[in-house]
């Protein structure tokens, strides 16, 4: 069973290999960036669209690392970073004895849990997005003993 900071919302576990998968975020944001600003220099006036962007993404991901398979769907991008978290010497902890009983993740009160991050989210600033409501509600499923079956969904 993995832990959660109250402080930080970081997973406890996982927070060692943080610093590789930011380094790698970082830069792959820095090649689509410089991606973006080239098409930019080329297409004055155009705004890229989707397909350009979902395109300049996969480019990222494979640019410096052509033995890397790019990933195209979520699954496959959930695969890549268990992986790539293996290769880093991750080993998946033992279950913790005495831990809190968890409840089924269908159980918890998905009005509440969405109450209390609307709340937050408004208590830090006046404009959030979509990611920053995620990430909120993730903060509060790390922080509940909640569990669920781990071939789910079911393919």
């Amino acid at each position: 069973m993995l832990r959660i900071d109250s402080d930080s919302g970081e997973v406890v576990e996982l927070a060692a290999y943080a610093a590789a998968f930011s380094a790698r975020a970082r830069q792959i944001e820095t090649d689509v960036d410089s991606y973006e600003a080239q098409w930019r220099s080329e297409h004055p006036g155009e705004e890229p669209g989707p397909t350009l962007r979902q395109a300049w993404d996969r480019r990222a991901w494979a640019d410096a690392r052509p033995d890397k398979v790019v990933p195209v769907t979520g699954a496959d991008l959930e695969r890549r970073w268990v992986d790539e978290i293996h290769e880093l010497g991750f080993q998946k902890p033992a279950p913790r004895r005495g831990a809190p009983p968890a409840v089924a993740v269908g159980s918890l009160d998905r009005a509440a849990l969405a109450s209390v991050a609307l709340l937050r989210l408004g208590a830090q600033c006046s404009a959030w997005n979509q990611a920053d409501a995620r990430g909120e509600v993730e903060h509060l499923l790390g922080a509940a003993p909640a569990m669920c079956d781990a071939r789910w969904p079911k393919t």
